[in-house]
C-alpha cells in the first residue's frame, strides 16, 4: 500500500539521520582526545581558516615548577597521573573562561584566547582564567597535603599580540596553532617568576586591556630574547 511504502521510507530516512547524528558526535569525541572543544567544534562547522590568518589574541604560558626532580623520584605511573590530576584541573579553568589548550609541553602547556572564536575580551579572559588556575592550583595542593604528597608550584605568563592562526603540518596531520612574537614572549615572561617571586606575570600591554585590579605594577624588566626592556605586572596571591 502506498500508506505502507511512505512509512517505510520515513523510517528509513528516520534511521539515516540518526546514524548521521551518531557519526557526527562520535567526530566530536575523537576529536575532543586530541583538540579542545572550542577547536572541534570550529572545525566541523568550517570556521577554521586552513590557509592561516592575522589575528590579535592573548598567549598564556604554564609551567611546572621543579618538576623533574618530581618525576625522578616516582614511578612513571605516578608521574603520569600527577600530571594528567594537574591539567584536568588547569584545562577546566582556561575552558571555562573562553580559551584553548594549544599545546601540552611536558610540564607545562600553552594556551589561547581571542580564536578559534572570536572575542574582544581575550586579554580579560586570559588573566581570569590564569587566576582561576591559581585558586585551583590552591585547591589541589590541599588534597596533595592530606595524601602527604609534596605541593605544585607553577608559575604563568600573558602576552597579547598579533599572530598568525592556522592549520599547519603534513597531509596526514595538522594542527591548529598561532605563531608570533605573543606566543615567544610569553613563555619567556613566564620563566622571570622565578626570579621575581611571583606566580603570575602580565605584560602591561594585557594588563591595560583589561577591567581588573589588584595588579602590581614591576616596572620595565630585561626579559632574555627580547631587545628591549618589558613592562610587566604581577596579580594574584603574590601580588
Amino acid at each position: 500500500m502506498p500508506s505502507d511504502k511512505v512509512r517505510d521510507w520515513n523510517l528509513k530516512e528516520i534511521k539515516q539521520l540518526v546514524e548521521k547524528m551518531r557519526y557526527a558526535q562520535r567526530i566530536r569525541e575523537l576529536f575532543g582526545l586530541y583538540l579542545s572543544p572550542a577547536v572541534s567544534q570550529a572545525i566541523l562547522e568550517g570556521k577554521v581558516a586552513t590557509d592561516g590568518e592575522n589575528r590579535e589574541v592573548t598567549v598564556l604560558f604554564c609551567d611546572i615548577r621543579d618538576f623533574t626532580a618530581f618525576s625522578q623520584s616516582k614511578a612513571p605511573r605516578q608521574v603520569v597521573a600527577r600530571l594528567n590530576s594537574f591539567f584536568e584541573r588547569m584545562s577546566a579553568a582556561v575552558d571555562a573562561h573562553g580559551g584553548f589548550i594549544n599545546k601540552f609541553l611536558g610540564d607545562g602547556f600553552l594556551a589561547v584566547f581571542g580564536a578559534p572564536g572570536r572575542s574582544a575580551d581575550h586579554a580579560q579572559q586570559a588573566v581570569e582564567a590564569a587566576l582561576a588556575m591559581e585558586a585551583s592550583l590552591g585547591v589541589f595542593n590541599q588534597e596533595l597535603a592530606r595524601d602527604e604528597e609534596p605541593p605544585m608550584e607553577i608559575g604563568i605568563g600573558l602576552d597579547t599580540g598579533e599572530v598568525i592562526v592556522g592549520n599547519v603540518g603534513c597531509a596526514n596531520r595538522m594542527e591548529y596553532t598561532v605563531i608570533g612574537d605573543a606566543a615567544n614572549r610569553s613563555s619567556r615572561i613566564q620563566k622571570l617568576n622565578k626570579s621575581l617571586g611571583t606566580r603570575i606575570l602580565v605584560s602591561d600591554y594585557t594588563y591595560q586591556k583589561c577591567e581588573l585590579g589588584g595588579g602590581r605594577a614591576l616596572g620595565a624588566q630585561t626579559v632574555r630574547g627580547l631587545d628591549e626592556p618589558l613592562v610587566l605586572v604581577t596579580v594574584g596571591e603574590r601580588a
